[in-house]
This record gives C-alpha cells, sequence and structure tokens, in this order.
C-alpha cells in the first residue's frame, strides 16, 4: 500500500488530513460515561491483581 492508498483508507474510517502539515487525525472514539461492576467481577479482579503482585 502506497501513501496515497492508506490516507484514503484513512479518511474511508473518518480521519481528518490536514493538508497543510499534511498530518491525518485519529477520530476520536466514544467514551464510555459509566460502568457498574458487580461485586463477583471487582472479587475477581481484585483477586487476579493480588495473584500478579505476590
Amino acid at each position: 500500500m502506497n501513501e496515497d492508498d492508506a490516507a484514503n483508507y484513512a479518511l474511508q474510517q473518518g480521519w481528518t488530513l490536514d493538508p497543510a502539515s499534511p498530518m491525518l487525525t485519529v477520530k476520536k472514539q466514544a467514551v464510555a460515561t459509566e460502568q457498574k461492576l458487580d461485586p463477583s467481577k471487582l472479587q475477581r479482579l481484585t483477586e487476579y491483581v493480588f495473584h500478579l503482585e505476590h
């Protein structure tokens, strides 16, 4: 893939091209605003981290 093909592909994926630089800017992804952990998942994560540390 040459430079023009790569730039065209990036533009198709929603990236933006600054013609002055020429630099591509990544399209921002949606940010998850809230995540809820149930106690069992939190316990598993705690045990996993403990295992890694010891």
